[in-house]
């Protein structure tokens, strides 16, 4: 953005989204980390060096988060968030998010587990296969054509 005047829209916008414009807090921090290494859900995933030699010279490490529940690093976000709410309240109202795959699948898979019902949102273009296996997980998928996503 050139001016200044942009910078205030995107930051108006980001505290409308976020409700504040404030970094979080170590405490916060250190309450996320607690809920997401405390949980059943999130497997500690090994960083590994020595598996490429693409780059001579550079030390590749490795943070093999394909080996994580959900084959991905998004189950960590989704233990965070939906830890934080009250089970009882999610339970009854549910869980509904927008995702064309991870997020979608650690929504759908932390559903399932805490027994919260999930309503995952799709492109109408996603394989049919990853639709099948969001609701193989109990969601409720919707897929939602290409020209109404930014309604």
């Amino acid at each position: 953005f050139g001016s200044s005047l942009g910078w205030v829209v995107v930051m108006a916008h980001l505290q409308a989204l976020w409700g504040s414009l404030e970094l979080c807090t170590l405490e916060e921090v250190l309450a996320a980390a607690t809920r997401v290494w405390g949980s059943e859900h999130v497997v500690r995933t090994p960083a590994v060096r020595g598996l490429v030699d693409f780059c001579p010279g550079v030390d590749v490490v490795l943070k093999l988060e394909n080996m994580q529940t959900t084959g991905s690093f998004k189950i960590r976000g989704m233990v965070n968030k939906i830890l934080q709410g009250d089970q009882q309240v999610l339970r009854e109202t549910g869980i509904v998010t927008f995702s064309a795959g991870n997020a979608g699948r650690a929504v759908a898979y932390l559903g399932q587990a805490l027994t919260v019902p999930t309503k995952i949102f799709m492109p109408q273009t996603v394989p049919e296969d990853r639709v099948a296996l969001l609701k193989g997980m109990g969601a409720v998928v919707e897929q939602v054509p290409s020209e109404k996503l930014l309604e």
